[in-house]
């Protein structure tokens, strides 16, 4: 699976409501590199390891 399928599922997740989801991130450990989504964020992803809801940087948190 790449980032793109893997970034594509976190969309549909957060956008269908069926969850509760507001926000979602992946990493790809091949080319070192963190992507965010939040609800209403109109399908783009910004890259960043930050997520804002918790208030964490996960790759400081993971140790990456």
């Amino acid at each position: 699976m790449d980032k793109k399928n893997d970034l594509k599922k976190i969309i549909r997740l957060i956008e269908n409501d069926d969850y509760d989801v507001l926000e979602g991130l992946v990493y790809n450990y091949q080319a070192n590199e963190w992507l965010r989504y939040c609800k209403g964020d109109g399908g783009v992803a910004t890259a960043t390891s930050f997520a804002e809801l918790p208030g964490l940087d996960l790759a400081q948190f993971l140790n990456l």
